[in-house]
């Protein structure tokens, strides 16, 4: 499996006057990328041949400079033509990137990765659980995922759950289903912390839940509060091969949190 890996990260508080630039983004390339991956190098992962990219990752800023957001995204585009065809592709993002004039940015850089994969081809996402999550993007993955912790202790372990997914359902040669729960609430990322209640009772379940007949991944995402924008909220999406089953453990674990 030819598996391409790009990707944007970055917390943008909309509150801020200041703008990120891509002067403000460490850059990765090509093979450089794959210490970020170590896990593509174990047995279990014999059948993936990594096709990476591109990756810029900032730390927390303002709102990406429009034109820089461009000139990032059309390197991740050129980068992924140049790699002629791949069998599917792994969206690496934070989940509450800031662009002007732009509400949906990790969904916008998506759609125009997904123009260049071939039709067939799929898509695993792997975020931070303080990312922003819209139907849109959930639309466009086959299996997206986020991390457990905070402070995030498991980012390693989320990346490779995301290609395990993405293994499993080439594996079972289905595109699985994902259900999407919105809930309108928010809170800061140091009132969010699984260590403590109510953090701790709220993220605990969610590897056993992830275990139900019919169902493969049950992830939470607490949102990012600095970002005045309609998507601004927590979110529930579960996946697996059951559509009922995943749409009611998506409403059960809103209603939790609610």
């Amino acid at each position: 499996m030819r598996l391409a890996i790009a990707g944007l990260h970055i917390e943008s508080g909309t509150f801020s006057p200041l703008r990120s630039t891509a002067a403000d983004f460490t850059a990765t390339r090509g093979a450089e990328m794959l210490a970020r991956y170590p896990f593509l190098a174990g047995p279990d992962f014999a059948g993936v041949q990594p096709v990476p990219l591109a990756h810029f990752r900032a730390m927390p800023g303002g709102v990406v400079v429009r034109a820089d957001y461009e000139k990032m995204k059309e390197e991740i585009l050129r980068r992924l033509i140049l790699a002629g065809p791949v069998d599917a592709f792994y969206y690496d993002v934070h989940g509450a990137m800031g662009v002007e004039d732009l509400d949906d940015p990790e969904a916008d850089l998506l759609s125009a990765i997904r123009h260049h994969l071939p039709p067939g081809a799929l898509i695993t996402c792997s975020q931070d659980l303080h990312g922003n999550v819209t139907d849109a993007l959930v639309a466009m993955t086959d299996l997206i995922t986020a991390y457990r912790t905070a402070p995030h202790l498991d980012w390693m372990e989320t990346r490779e759950r995301a290609v395990r997914l993405l293994l499993r359902a080439r594996a079972e040669g289905v595109r699985p289903v994902r259900a999407r729960v919105g809930i309108p609430v928010l809170v800061s990322g140091e009132m969010s912390g699984t260590t403590c209640e109510p953090g701790r009772s709220l993220y605990a379940p969610l590897a056993e839940e992830s275990r139900r007949p019919g169902l493969w991944d049950a992830s939470l995402w607490v949102g990012y509060a600095w970002a005045d924008q309609p998507r601004a909220m927590a979110t529930v999406v579960v996946t697996g091969v059951d559509r009922e089953a995943a749409a009611a453990l998506a409403e059960e674990i809103a209603r939790r949190y609610w």
